[in-house]
C-alpha cells in the first residue's frame, strides 16, 4: 500500500471527517512529501478540528456537558496511542487513574511511558491533566521521531553496504544510486532500499559523479573490431608505397649480390689483384643489401605500428559537450570496402528491466572534415548505441526503429544523422524487448562499402520508463 493509496482511502472513508477528508483530497492532489506532511500533523489538526465541531454540534448550549465531552475525547485519544478504545470504565475513572493504567500497558522502554510514570508520580491535577490531553502526543512524537532516527540510521547502514558492494563490482549505475539517494532525504533513501535499487534507470552526462565509462577502447567481443584502425588512409598508403618500395630495393641488392658474387666465382685463383677487386664488390653489395634490408624492416615495422592502433572510443572532457563539459568521443579508420565494424563496450548495466515504455534516448554529435581533414562525414553518421539484453539478443539486430523510422543499427543510421551538430535519437525498447533486462550498453561504428576516417561524440545517455 503506497502513501498516496493510503491518503486515497481516508478520503473516501464514511468514518472520516469533514476537515479529514477535505485535507485528503488535498494531500491526494499535491506531491508525495505533501501527502506525508498529511499523515503526520495535517490529519491530526483536522481530526482536531472535526471533533470540536462534533462537540458543539452535541453540547449545544450546555457547557457542563461540553466540558464533559471534551474530556472523554482527550481520553479516547490518549489510549487510541497504544492502540486501545475507550471503556466507560476508563472514561469514568480519575485522571490519575487513567493515567496508571496507560503507564502499565505502555511499552517498556518509550517516552509514552516515562512520562507516564512521571505524571503519576507527581500529586499535581494540572500535571495529569496536562499530560492526557496533551503529554502523551508530545511523548508518542519523540517515540515515532526516535524510531525514525533509528531507521534512519539502519537504512543509511544498509544503503552503504550496496554502494561498496556495487562499486567493488564495478556496476556504476547502482553506485551512483545509491550515492543519490544517500544524499537524499530520508523518504528518498527508505524508497531507494525498498524498490529504488531493484529497478534502476541509466541517466549520464559522463559529469563527475553520474555513471561513468566502465571500459574504454574495449571491444565488444574477440572479433568487436573488423577493417577498422586508427591509421589515416593517407597514412595506410604511404606506408604501403614504402614497404613495396623498400622490398623492390631489397631484392635490387640481393640481385647485385648474386651478380658480384658470380664475378668473383669466375675469376682463376692466379688472378689475386683481380679477385681481390671482386671481393671486394661482393662486401661493398651485401653491405647495401643490408641497408636496404634494414629500411625495409622498418618501413614494415612502421606499417604494423600505424596498422596497429586502435580506434577509440573513451570519455573527454572540454572538447565538445551536449550538456556540460564531458561526452564519449569516438574515432577510427575504415580500411575495408567490404564488411566493416568497430564495437566497444561502453558501460556495465544492472538492474534495468525493460518495460512497455521504457526508452532508450542519446545525441550524437558526427563531425566532418572541418576539425580534422582526413574524417569523412559520411562515415562519422555510421554510428549508434547498441544494448545487450539478458537473452543475448542485441538492439542492433531486433529490428528497432528510431523516432524517425530509422532502424537501430549503426549501418542503418549511415546518411540519417546531420554532420556538425547535435542528434537526438530514440529508440522504443518495450515493444521488442518487454521483460527483459539490459546488461551492456555498447558504442558501435558500422558499414560496408566506404572507407576513410570517421569522428564524433555521444552524450547524454539515458533509459528510462
Amino acid at each position: 500500500l503506497t502513501v498516496k493509496n493510503f491518503v486515497d482511502l481516508i478520503r473516501k472513508s464514511d468514518k472520516a471527517g469533514t476537515r479529514v477528508k477535505a485535507g485528503a483530497q488535498t494531500a491526494y492532489d499535491a506531491s508525495a512529501a505533501e501527502q506525508m506532511t498529511f499523515l503526520g500533523d495535517g490529519i491530526v489538526t483536522a481530526h482536531e478540528a472535526d471533533r470540536e465541531e462534533q462537540i458543539r454540534i452535541e453540547a449545544g448550549e450546555n457547557e457542563a456537558l461540553r466540558l464533559k465531552l471534551i474530556e472523554e475525547a482527550a481520553r479516547k485519544r490518549a489510549l487510541a496511542v497504544l492502540l486501545v478504545a475507550a471503556t466507560d470504565g476508563m472514561l469514568a475513572a480519575s485522571d490519575r487513574d487513567f493515567i496508571t493504567y496507560i503507564w502499565e500497558n505502555a511499552e517498556e522502554g518509550t517516552t509514552v511511558r516515562g512520562a507516564a510514570e512521571r505524571a503519576v508520580l507527581s500529586r499535581e491535577p494540572a500535571d495529569w491533566n496536562d499530560y492526557i490531553h496533551t503529554g502523551i502526543h508530545e511523548a508518542r512524537e519523540a517515540d515515532r521521531q526516535l524510531a525514525l532516527r533509528k531507521k534512519y540510521e539502519a537504512d543509511v547502514a544498509k544503503a552503504d553496504a550496496v554502494l561498496a558492494e556495487a562499486t567493488a563490482a564495478g556496476q556504476h549505475i547502482l553506485a551512483v544510486a545509491a550515492r543519490k539517494a544517500l544524499a537524499g532525504s530520508a523518504t528518498e533513501l527508505d524508497q531507494f532500499l525498498r524498490v529504488g535499487q531493484f529497478d534502476l534507470d541509466l541517466v549520464t552526462g559522463f559529469e563527475t559523479g553520474e555513471v561513468p565509462l566502465n571500459w574504454s577502447h574495449t571491444p565488444a567481443w574477440s572479433d568487436a573490431i573488423q577493417g577498422v584502425n586508427a591509421c589515416p588512409i593517407a597514412d595506410t598508403q604511404s606506408h604501403a608505397t614504402k614497404v613495396a618500395s623498400t622490398t623492390a630495393a631489397v631484392a635490387t641488392a640481393a640481385a647485385s649480390v648474386r651478380s658480384a658474387e658470380a664475378a668473383l666465382a669466375a675469376i682463376p685463383a692466379s688472378s689475386t689483384a683481380a679477385r681481390a677487386a671482386a671481393a671486394a664488390k661482393v662486401a661493398a653489395t651485401k653491405a647495401q643489401l643490408a641497408t636496404a634490408e634494414k629500411n625495409k624492416a622498418a618501413a614494415v615495422a612502421a606499417q604494423a605500428a600505424c596498422a596497429a592502433k586502435k580506434p577509440e572510443n573513451s570519455v573527454v572532457n572540454n572538447e565538445r559537450a551536449h550538456t556540460g563539459t564531458s561526452a564519449i568521443r569516438y574515432y577510427g579508420v575504415d580500411q575495408s570496402t567490404s564488411r566493416s565494424h568497430a564495437y566497444f563496450n561502453a558501460i556495465n548495466l544492472t538492474r534495468i528491466t525493460v518495460k512497455p515504455t521504457t526508452k532508450l534516448t542519446y545525441w550524437v554529435y558526427p563531425e566532418s572534415n572541418s576539425w580534422i581533414n582526413h574524417v569523412v562525414a559520411a562515415n562519422s553518421t555510421c554510428v549508434a548505441v547498441d544494448l545487450l539484453f539478458s537473452n543475448g539478443s542485441t538492439l542492433r539486430d531486433s529490428g528497432a526503429v528510431d523516432q524517425k523510422g530509422n532502424r537501430a543499427h549503426p549501418s542503418f543510421q549511415c546518411g540519417k544523422l546531420t554532420p556538425e551538430t547535435w542528434n537526438k535519437v530514440e529508440v522504443n525498447l518495450g515493444a521488442h524487448f518487454n521483460g527483459q533486462a539490459i546488461t551492456t550498453l555498447r558504442i558501435a561504428y558500422d558499414q560496408y562499402p566506404n572507407t576513410g576516417s570517421y569522428r564524433g561524440y555521444f552524450d547524454d545517455i539515458s533509459i528510462t520508463d
